[in-house]
């Protein structure tokens, strides 16, 4: 089966969404493979995809059931490109291989006439797609459709608490079937950080109402539910990074003000260290540049930057990072080994930056006079580029970037006002 994981996430709190999409297209489904009698009965499982348990399964008629045969097949004029189902008399059933919860589905289909089946949550419907109730099952229901020459085409989308589906027609035709799982929007305090050990893997972290520290992850098909990580309260957002392949270090403020830690080594989680009794601010920022090596950054009580790493078997004590008060927390990034850079925003609330190039730290340098409100965000597409995100005084956001040999100034990046501080991923080299 030829699937399309149109994977994307986008961390806030109110919506979080995974988007996974199936299509009918080489090389996983051959043009022709036909679904029916003796091979297929009503019920027989065809695959499994994004989530789904897929099955052919009888069309409903009035109160006669029809079981002809699907098939794959090119594309009909009128209908996009690529590779279609064709649902001939049968229907196709989507279960959810885990609890579907709240999530939205769409699908793309072409009807050349005859009756329609959509069943949700065991609610069917038999007639015209496009006269379908506005809720079926308990979810909320809406069909376009636009004329074409001997029927019409459409999409329809499914929002809600979704357990399995059915749709299929006597002369009808399915395509790009997606699933957009919407996290619960359990109250989380509004504080969000995420990490990725590997592909298609995300761990989330949150600060509970409770002021407890939950995580939830998306294995590549399905999201968790919430996992406590002990009852200990925290004080601020969490932070995470990754430096192995299922290996997690996350670190909290304490609600005593020290900085502690705890990790996940592939089969469970560690309880609390304490990573010294000295109290900090804010929120810790960390950076792994290599295998079993992290760099952590804190503002400190006098508002002073300070470091501690993990070398791979301890960790060392604090080192400060020059007199010079900052405002906020500090931001950190790795472009290569034993390379590291950091950003604050000064208390002429202008950008700088500071560097550790494997052997000793830069000194800080101003990156601009323009004044920046809240906590710049950074990140490396590649070796020695660098692309840092902030918020204006005018509310509006404007990114700098390092090529290597010098900065440049700031790029306006639209006229927008936002609130809060900016969050930006690379998933590829030029790719910002």
């Amino acid at each position: 089966m030829a699937l399309l994981y149109a994977i994307s996430s986008i961390f806030v709190p109110e919506s979080m969404a995974q988007t996974c999409c199936i299509t009918f297209d080489q090389p996983s489904f051959t043009a022709g493979t036909t679904y029916n009698k003796p091979a297929y009965t009503p019920g027989t499982d065809v695959f499994n995809a994004c989530g789904f348990k897929v099955s052919i399964e009888n069309l409903m008629i009035g109160s006669t059931a029809y079981f002809n045969m699907g098939r794959i097949e090119s594309a009909p004029a009128n209908f996009g490109s690529g590779q279609v189902f064709n649902t001939n008399n049968v229907t196709l059933r989507f279960q959810y291989l885990t609890s579907g919860g709240n999530s939205t589905v769409t699908f793309d289909y072409l009807d050349m006439g005859g009756t329609e089946n959509l069943s949700v949550n065991g609610a069917l419907y038999k007639g015209e797609l496009k006269a379908a109730p506005a809720s079926l099952g308990g979810v909320t229901v809406s069909v376009t459709a636009t004329p074409i020459p001997s029927g019409k085409k459409g999409k329809v989308t499914l929002t809600g608490n979704i357990k399995q589906f059915s749709v299929g027609g006597q002369e009808f035709y399915l395509d790009n079937v997606c699933r957009a799982i919407l996290l619960p929007t359990e109250d989380i305090s509004k504080k969000v950080t995420a990490v990725s050990w590997g592909a298609n893997r995300i761990d989330v972290f949150v600060q509970g109402t409770d002021d407890a520290l939950y995580t939830k992850s998306w294995s590549g098909s399905n999201w968790s539910g919430y996992t406590q990580l002990g009852g200990e309260h925290i004080a601020a957002l969490p932070a995470a990074v990754s430096w192995g392949p299922n290996r997690i270090d996350v670190f909290v403020r304490g609600t005593d003000n020290a900085l502690y830690t705890k990790s996940w080594d592939g089969s469970k989680w560690s309880g609390y260290t304490q990573l010294g009794s000295e109290k900090i601010e804010g929120i810790p920022s960390m950076v792994s540049w290599g295998p079993n090596r992290i760099d952590v950054f804190v503002q400190g009580t006098d508002k002073v930057l300070y470091t501690k790493s993990w070398d791979g078997s301890k960790w060392s004590g604090y080192t400060q990072l020059g007199g010079e008060k900052i405002e906020g927390n500090p931001t950190v990034v790795s472009w290569a080994a034993n390379r590291i850079d950091v950003f604050v925003r000064g208390t002429d609330n202008a950008l700088y930056t500071k560097s550790w190039n494997g052997s000793k730290w830069s000194g800080y340098t101003q990156l601009g006079s323009e004044k920046i409100e809240g906590i710049p965000s950074v990140v490396s597409w590649g070796p020695n580029r660098i692309n840092v995100f902030v918020r204006g005084t005018d509310k509006v956001l404007y990114t700098k970037s390092w090529n290597g040999t010098k900065w440049s100034g700031y790029t306006q990046l639209g006229s927008e006002k936002i609130e809060g501080t900016p969050s930006v991923v690379s998933w590829g080299a030029k790719s910002n």
